[in-house]
């Protein structure tokens, strides 16, 4: 009951201007749900409605009416200087400034891949005018440089990216950061125009104190590490780091966020109070006892801009400067209310910054622990060290199961131990050695080479751990809604309930999170089709057995579609066993995922079109063959026989599905010639309900025989938008529409499932579709509707 009663006294504490800035707050989030923008005939009427409530309204509505206002405008801006659709996949001289560190990162076939944001200063095409930051791929020799201007030949695309159940949608990565296209420029495809000047200063200190790192470190494993700390560049992290660092818990400890920028401020602050205390002495007080806030928000601005100000370093700093000018005004510091307004204040900044987990996961990490503060208030520090990271550990544990489909079981005794080195030693030593670096640059390589000796063995000590406790340390679990809340009250009344029967219930809601989760059976057969731009991955279930065919496209040692989407995917649905794994043929966009998923997932039986490098299991896929799951879905192989010697392509495996009077036909990448094999040889056994289309759309594969031979009335195809290779070719979209075969496309639609009812109906849906927001909307480049090849259909355009 005293809980019960605390928790009411502090709604009861809710003032009518925190009403208002919630109201606000609740305008701009209900415009980031929105499919579409108000159409301007309704604008000439807002500015009436604003000074109507102004005069005469609730001051409330007034708030969420401004909230929304101010979306609104804000999103009017985004698609405003969105790339315009007629340029996508066009080349358009670019010229503008390097306004970020460059990130560059080794690709598969040994060439390097520079990624940086480009301030555009003008754009060749006259069409093609309107975006003013791009986020530009460049694959020259030249290494490019922050605050150089450089013109590029390059190939312009609007900011897109996959959208998958599990693995969310990349545009709004690109709406919240303000990046109104992509672009990619090749070898001698660029050309320098300018030395960098003094353009962009922070940037450029950035990279002068990376030299000097990779002078003082080298090749140690602890460089991109340091890096990640000292100035926010985590491109020297590959996909192994970062699974380790998920293992434990600690991936918050390299993004440079609220924890670094408030060590960093508490330095700033004590230095401020020794400053202010020495004026006073001096006699000279009076503004000078300031100084403790302000020097505390210099010092925070200052590592802000090594970091380059990334979105999560200016919510710190905004938070950060709620609690200076409270404590300038005599106000609590550790007050709800400050952290209200910070949210308020980022969100007027930019009305998207709450798409994404990132914004939510770091306010209600900074609600927990005002709220543990004020709970715990008479813990002795050591007391208080440990309990906190316990209590953080069970209150960010739904969170992140939600977004990620997962917590770190040993994420409590990790940042125990990793926080304070990180903060009283990593964090004050990397910015002691940038200080030192220009004038005393033995020193800075002394106090660098020290941050590595700490950190290597951590590391090694880590990869141990997680190599011998690897399944115990990370819980896959699949978190819904309910769930969810269940473990947030569990853990409050855990740890703020004084009764023991409180507890033990809190005991109750938060066990179910925490236990390892069973299989989650499909309730009816699908099939989906995942996005994973130009490459291929097909996932069938049915009750508890899974079939995933082909892996997507990417890097096979690194970041690979597998662990980007595939996997997220199958741990969304609830899937914990891959009864076969069949990839079709060694391509990298259908093949790369493969050592992903056997590593993460147990694999019953796996078919190989042909052999894979670094994958020593498997067999081939055999003609002929045929298998049948309990509850009727039945799987035969139509190629490769065994001896033929085919190419990469037409050695693929083709796979048919049957299941309750529907069927699925899987093709690989094969091309017409082995389209017509297989006619001769298959006849009527290749007529199918549902077609994967061969080699993404091609004008190699889809033959006129092979159609009439299937006679698909539903086809998918999968493909990038605006791709370098122009699938799907025109003249294969219009054999389909001849014969009335109905479309659909991963690029404009994402991920696609297709589920079959008990009595055979087909029900098909799209990612996309269930999941719009105005930002995301763009005409598709690829029109699969077939009146766009034949006048004579009347068909929607999908």
């Amino acid at each position: 009951m005293p809980f019960l009663l605390a928790l009411h006294r502090s709604a009861a504490a809710v003032t009518p201007a925190d009403r208002r800035l919630i109201a606000f707050a609740v305008g701009v989030l209900l415009l980031s749900l929105a499919p579409a923008l108000p159409t301007s005939p309704l604008w000439p009427l807002l500015l009436p409605v604003i000074l109507l409530l102004w005069r005469q309204g609730p001051p409330v509505l007034l708030a969420a009416v401004l909230g929304l206002a101010l979306a609104c405008l804000h999103g009017q801006a985004v698609l405003a200087q969105r790339l315009p659709t007629a340029c996508d996949g066009q080349h358009a001289a670019l010229t503008g400034l390097i306004d970020d560190l460059p990130q560059r990162r080794l690709l598969p076939d040994g060439s390097w891949q520079q990624r940086v944001r480009l301030r555009v200063e003008a754009i060749g095409n006259e069409v093609c005018r309107g975006p003013r930051r791009v986020s530009l791929a460049y694959y020259g020799d030249e290494l490019l440089a922050p605050g150089e201007r450089w013109r590029f030949l390059a190939r312009l695309r609007l900011p897109w990216g996959e959208a998958n159940p599990g693995s969310g949608i990349r545009q709004d990565y690109f709406a919240r950061a303000g990046l109104h296209a992509s672009a990619s420029a090749g070898r001698g495809d660029g050309e320098r125009l300018a030395a960098a000047g003094r353009r962009a200063p922070f940037h450029q200190a950035r990279a002068a104190l990376l030299r000097g790192l990779d002078e003082a470190v080298g090749d140690s494993r602890a460089a991109g590490i340091l890096a990640a700390l000292l100035v926010g560049d985590r491109s020297g992290l590959d996909d192994a780091a970062w699974r380790l660092l998920r293992a434990f818990g600690v991936v918050h400890l390299v993004v440079i966020s609220g924890l670094h920028v408030s060590l960093v401020a508490g330095f700033g602050f004590v230095l401020g109070g020794l400053l202010a205390r020495c004026a006073a002495v001096a006699g000279w007080g009076g503004a000078w006892s300031s100084l403790r806030p302000c020097s505390a928000l210099l010092a925070a601005s200052a590592y802000a801009g090594l970091a380059g100000f990334s979105l999560p370093t200016q919510r710190a700093l905004i938070m950060l400067l709620c609690v200076c000018l409270a404590l300038s005004l005599g106000r609590p510091a550790r007050s709800g209310r400050n952290l209200l307004l910070a949210a308020v204040l980022v969100l007027a900044a930019n009305p998207l910054a709450a798409v994404g987990s990132s914004f939510w996961l770091s306010f209600l990490a900074v609600a927990w622990l005002l709220w543990f503060a004020r709970r715990y208030r008479g813990l002795s520090r050591w007391r208080m060290a440990l309990l906190v990271h316990g209590f953080m550990a069970l209150a960010m544990a739904p969170l992140t199961a939600w977004w990620f489909g997962g917590t770190s079981l040993a994420s409590a005794p990790a940042n125990f131990l990793l926080v304070p080195l990180v903060g009283a030693v990593l964090v004050p030593l990397s910015l002691f050695a940038a200080l030192c670096w220009p004038l005393l640059p033995g020193v800075a390589e002394g106090c660098w080479q020290l941050a590595a000796a700490l950190i290597v063995p951590l590391l090694a000590s880590g990869e141990a751990l997680r190599a011998h406790w690897g399944e115990l340390l990370y819980l896959q679990t699949t978190s819904g809604a309910v769930e969810s809340l269940l473990a947030v009250a569990g853990t409050l009344l855990l740890f703020g309930a004084r009764r023991r029967s409180l507890r033990l219930a809190g005991i109750v809601g938060v066990l179910p999170l925490l236990l390892p989760d069973s299989a989650v059976p499909a309730s009816t057969p699908e099939l989906t089709v995942l996005d994973v731009g130009q490459g291929t991955a097909v996932v069938y279930r049915s009750g508890e057995r899974t079939l995933v065919y082909d892996t997507g496209g990417g890097d096979p040692a690194g970041a690979n579609a597998a662990r980007r989407v595939l996997l997220p995917f199958l741990r969304k649905t609830g899937v914990r066993r891959i009864d076969t794994l069949v990839v079709s043929h060694p391509d990298r966009d259908h093949s790369a995922g493969t050592a992903a998923v056997l590593e993460a997932l147990p694999v019953g039986e796996l078919l190989l079109g042909q052999p894979l490098p670094g994958i020593s299991r498997g067999r081939r896929c055999r003609a002929g063959a045929s298998w049948q799951w309990p509850d009727g879905t039945v799987f035969r192989m139509l190629s490769a026989a065994p001896g033929e010697r085919l190419g990469r392509n037409d050695a693929s495996c083709v796979l048919r599905i049957d299941v309750r009077g529907r069927r699925f036909l899987l093709t690989g990448d094969i091309s017409r010639r082995r389209e017509r094999h297989l006619v001769r040889y298959w006849r009527e056994a290749l007529r199918a309900d549902w077609l994967l289309v061969a080699h993404h759309g091609s004008a190699t594969s889809s033959g006129a025989p092979f159609l009439r031979a299937v006679k698909p009335r539903w086809a998918a195809l999968t493909f990038g938008r605006a791709n370098a290779f122009g699938h799907p070719a025109a003249g294969v979209l219009a054999r389909f529409c001849r014969r009335d075969t109905r479309l659909h496309g991963t690029a404009a639609g994402g991920a696609l499932r297709y589920r079959v009812a008990d009595d055979g109906t087909l029900s098909i849906a799209r990612y996309r579709d269930r999941h719009r927001r105005y930002w995301r909307q763009a005409p598709s480049l690829t029109p699969l509707g077939c009146h766009a090849y034949n006048p004579s259909k009347s068909g929607p355009e999908e």
